[in-house]
């Protein structure tokens, strides 16, 4: 049928591990001060949860869908490396414009082995950009004219390669159906323009009308960044035969990109809907965030449906929809590391020295904060920051204790009382630190003997869900996480971290931004702030929901 590929049903993707992990921490926080008998009444079920949370029926049957809420866009990537296909999917929303239920859009896209060779030539790049930045610092003329404009020019053959594989990972895997990862415009003006435009479109046409118009106007909407071909291979899969012949396709594929044009070219690219992307453990370790389809976009990734639902419900109660108010730096706690360069430290500063509303506090060089401290203000700051090498960040932030949550408790000064009661973690967590949000997969000690391989259905790794210090944060409450996926330059990732907090906090002490920007805004924009866009810049990815 022609919606054969819509389901009711979302995917998963590989967040299993951390969503029951995510429910036992939110166990273990509920009871964690209970008696033995409202243990085991809330064990029981005979107790009121005290967060809203997701049951198996609304997993299955997809009706967990409806709680997102109409202004953010949702997507799903997933790797079959076995088959060598691509699996994505899209959340039907705008159903008040297109009167369609919520429901899934999947699509196979065959890939082969394209996504082996980029894993290899991802590898490949930053082995040889450490051997070549080792063999720098090792060589005498590193301080020299000659050193440091050789240095330069390696980084900036590095930056281009990471670009050009971003492209072949649009072109080669998400190719032309990277059009369901679009997001809708969110200003009424431009949204009523465009949504105009299409029905005119699709009355000049003889589609018929059973044909999802929803899916068609997502078409409708990417087109302009789309080839002619690309357009017709989606057209004709689309209307699956409906369109007549193949000179008919062409024509019809060649209306809609013209009269898109048109329609580009009379407004002014309007700012659109966060995008949250669903990634199984091979699609996260790619710099997707660097593709052109998503360069611009607001792009948060996710998890599992459950724990993103929970933050989204906190985020609606809390005062999320502003400006941070509060915050706790922590710079170069170990004093090792070139990361919080003078602009940072005199920001953060200023901040906590003259801010007119909410609390600021840093903790800046040796000795390092102690454990009760940091867990405490995570319990009661809008903001975490965390500048210093990323094995730092994992020391401070083991990730058993940052799994359980915050100790604290939060008034109405901001401050922290620690009384010693669990709580999800406040704080959007920002750590600015080599590989801080990479995630990785488990390693066994040794081979599974033949007669064992068969019950976990593995040939290699990918059979395991990667892990790491963002789905930590995400499993003890964080709403959101910003870290980097591999290892970056100090200097420039603190340039980064400088046009971050400006654009998000503001750049005079307690003063709003110009523009008013969330986390996942201000992070698009900061990425051109690098001298090396992609190599340092692509690598800050945000884990959690658009903030």
């Amino acid at each position: 049928s022609k919606n054969s590929h819509f389901l009711n049903m979302a995917p998963l993707c590989s967040g299993t591990t951390a969503s029951l992990l995510h429910d036992l921490r939110r166990l273990q926080r509920s009871t964690d001060q209970l008696g033995e008998v409202q243990v085991i009444k809330q064990l029981l079920g005979n107790a009121p949860c005290l967060e809203t949370s997701i049951t198996m029926d609304e997993l299955c049957d997809g009706s967990w869908l409806s709680r997102i809420p109409e202004a953010v866009s949702v997507a799903w990537l997933q790797f079959d490396r076995r088959r060598g296909f691509i699996q994505i999917s899209r959340m039907v929303d705008k159903q008040e414009v297109f009167k369609q239920p919520r429901s899934v859009f999947s699509w196979m896209v065959p890939v082969g082995n394209v996504v082996d060779q980029l894993e290899e030539e991802f590898r490949r790049i930053h082995s040889e950009n450490q051997t070549t930045l080792r063999a720098h610092m090792q060589g005498d003329d590193r301080n020299s004219e000659k050193g440091r404009r050789s240095y330069w020019s390696a980084r900036a053959d590095f930056d281009q390669r990471i670009k050009q594989l971003s492209d072949r990972l649009q072109k080669d895997v998400l190719q032309e159906w990277r059009f369901l990862l679009a997001t809708w415009p969110n200003e009424a003006e431009a949204s009523q323009v465009l949504y105009t435009s299409y029905y005119r479109w699709l009355e000049s046409t003889s589609i018929s009308c059973d044909i999802c118009p929803w899916l068609l106007a997502l078409l409708y909407l990417e087109a302009s960044t789309m080839s002619l071909s690309e357009v017709r291979k989606v057209l004709q899969t689309v209307l699956q035969g409906t369109s007549g012949s193949s000179g008919q396709l062409q024509s019809l594929a060649l209306s809609l990109c013209t009269h898109r044009k048109g329609v580009l070219q009379a407004t002014v690219r309007p700012s659109s809907d966060p995008l949250i992307l669903f990634l199984d453990s091979t699609m996260a370790q790619l710099p997707l965030e660097a593709c052109p389809c998503l360069w611009e976009r607001e792009v948060v990734r996710a998890v599992s449906p459950g724990i993103a639902l929970q933050a989204l419900h906190r985020s609606e109660r809390s005062r999320r929809r502003q400006a941070p108010q509060s915050g706790y730096s922590v710079l170069d706690p170990f004093g090792n590391s070139g990361f919080a360069g003078e602009e940072v430290r005199n920001l953060v500063k200023g901040w906590e020295a003259s801010c007119p509303h909410g609390s600021w506090k840093s903790h800046i060089g040796k000795p390092c904060p102690s454990t009760q401290e940091i867990f405490s203000m995570l319990g009661c700051f809008d903001v975490f920051l965390y500048m210093g090498h990323g094995e730092g960040a994992k020391q401070l932030l083991k990730q058993d204790l940052v799994q359980k949550g915050a100790r604290s408790d939060t008034h109405e000064s901001g401050m922290a009382a620690n009384d010693g009661r669990a709580c999800p973690l406040r704080s959007a967590v920002v750590l600015m630190g080599c590989s801080s949000a990479k995630t990785f997969r488990p390693v066994a000690t040794q081979p599974l003997p033949d007669g064992d391989r068969w019950a976990l259905g593995c040939e290699g790794l990918d059979e395991y869900e990667s892990f790491g210090l963002p789905l930590s944060v995400l499993i003890g409450g964080g709403p959101v996480m910003v870290g980097a996926l591999w290892d970056v330059l100090g200097g420039d990732l603190d340039m980064l971290a400088r046009a971050l907090l400006e654009l998000w906090v503001g750049k005079a002490p307690g003063a709003a931004p110009v523009t008013s920007r969330g986390v996942v805004s201000a992070l698009v924009a900061a990425r051109s702030e690098c001298l090396l866009p992609y190599l340092t810049g692509a690598s800050v990815v945000c884990y959690g929901i658009p903030l």
